[in-house]
């Protein structure tokens, strides 16, 4: 990695993608903002996606290739955190894309307001759908957009309800990020899924100056192949669960309008899906293993005042489990 300083850096992080690595490459190097560098990191993939990563750093200096060993996708983010010499920092998956005007829009937003992030919605449909989107063109001094001092009251994991400038889901990829502002919180790699979350509301927790915007820029292309898509049950009930566990050590020490908005908006909406999947389960063993699960959230001080109906419904399953 050279020592150019570039406004952005977009961070990708490689594996098993070589069906869809041009297409998301071509997207980002078709921009209408250009002061980029693209840190592409493979993670030990075993298909031809080094031969493609060559092809394209070949044509473009832009683009900054790391091989390594595979050790997964949260060390590889934390590798290319430290290597990244941007700016601001926009987190890529491989089978996905953006829109051309993403890093003009995100950047003249966080300039202009001084922001430490910059949230924006996604789509999600094949790619086929999607073109339509892609040849919208935007006028940045026209996008409309609200700027705040205290983002978590806006973020939730539900699926719906609430204003209509709503942060939904813990996606790292819908934002642009200042790096100063990140560069110290790392992603956890002892957890497998939903690791992005638990470092998104780290972050959130730091009470970054953000602005909000309601157009379409980055499009989540679904993939059979990912992780989420291959997970056990029980595998996705654990690291769930750590994923709570860890996230609740930060809210712990905040005040209690923060504490209770991460009770409501990540925690009941994250266990609800847990408890189902428990239920789910047909392995005794397995049955066992997640019991053990719940009971540490239950203990940590997490299953309290459940405020919707599904998660009243959530919490007297918990109640029930925990007492066979």
């Amino acid at each position: 990695m050279n020592n150019i300083k570039p406004s952005i850096s977009v961070i990708i992080p490689i594996y098993k993608a070589q069906a869809f690595l041009s297409r998301c490459l071509d997207s980002v190097l078709q921009q209408t903002f250009t002061d980029f560098e693209i840190v592409c990191l493979n993670d030990g993939s075993p298909d031809n996606c080094d031969k493609i990563l060559s092809e394209y750093a070949n044509k473009d200096k832009r683009i900054k290739v790391i091989n390594k060993e595979n050790t997964g996708v949260s060390d590889t983010r934390n590798l290319g955190l430290s290597l990244a010499n941007g700016e601001y920092i926009l987190f890529l998956d491989s089978d996905d894309c953006i829109h051309p005007q993403t890093l003009e829009i995100t950047y003249f937003l966080a300039k202009k307001n001084n922001a430490d992030l910059v949230y924006y919605r996604h789509i999600a449909k094949d790619y086929s759908e999607i073109k339509k989107y892609l040849n919208q063109h935007f006028d940045k001094n026209k996008v409309k957009n609200k700027v705040v001092n205290n983002v978590l009251g806006y973020a939730t994991e539900k699926n719906h309800g609430g204003s209509s400038w709503k942060i939904r889901r813990g996606f790292i990829w819908a934002y642009l990020f200042k790096k100063s502002f990140i560069q110290h919180i790392k992603f956890p790699t002892n957890i497998k899924i939903g690791e992005d979350l638990v470092w998104l509301l780290k972050v959130l927790s730091q009470k970054p100056i953000s602005v909000l915007t309601k157009i379409p820029l980055y499009f989540y292309i679904p993939n059979a192949n990912s992780a989420l898509g291959n997970v056990k049950k029980l595998t996705y009930i654990e690291n769930m669960v750590n994923g709570l566990l860890e996230t609740w050590k930060t809210f712990q020490k905040m005040n209690m309008h923060d504490k209770n908005l991460y009770i409501r908006e990540f925690a009941w909406p994250v266990m609800i899906p847990v408890v189902r999947n428990v239920k789910h389960l047909s392995d005794e063993q397995d049955k066992k293993i997640a019991k053990q699960y719940i009971t540490k959230l239950y203990n940590a001080g997490l299953v309290i005042k459940p405020s919707s109906f599904k998660a009243i419904k959530c919490y007297f399953r918990i109640k029930r489990l925990l007492k066979k």
